[in-house]
């Protein structure tokens, strides 16, 4: 949801801003992870247009509370793997065997 509702109506903004004339934001890159939106802004003007279109944005769901923060705020994630082996050896043998 937060993908589909942000990403359209974020597209949108930049489509009226090219149809007035009116220089649209750039972005290096758009990522989605879990739920959070990581957008890398071309420059400053193109962060300062993504404050003030996000805040803008007050409908796209109940609820929704939206920021714009830089990367250095946001939580790490972390990723682990688990191995669990199998049993040992012979555990059938001695694992309520009769």
């Amino acid at each position: 949801m937060l993908q589909n509702g942000l990403m359209g109506a974020l597209n949108r903004q930049l489509e009226q801003c090219l149809a007035s004339g009116r220089q649209a934001a750039t972005f290096k890159g758009i990522k989605y992870a879990g739920e959070i939106l990581r957008i890398t802004c071309e420059g400053e003007m193109s962060l300062e247009w993504l404050k003030q279109t996000v805040r803008a944005l007050t409908a796209l769901w109940e609820g929704a509370q939206l920021n714009v923060v830089p990367l250095a705020q946001l939580p790490r994630l972390v990723r682990a793997t688990l191995w669990i082996p199998g049993p040992p050896f012979g555990a059938s043998d001695t694992m309520g065997s009769s």
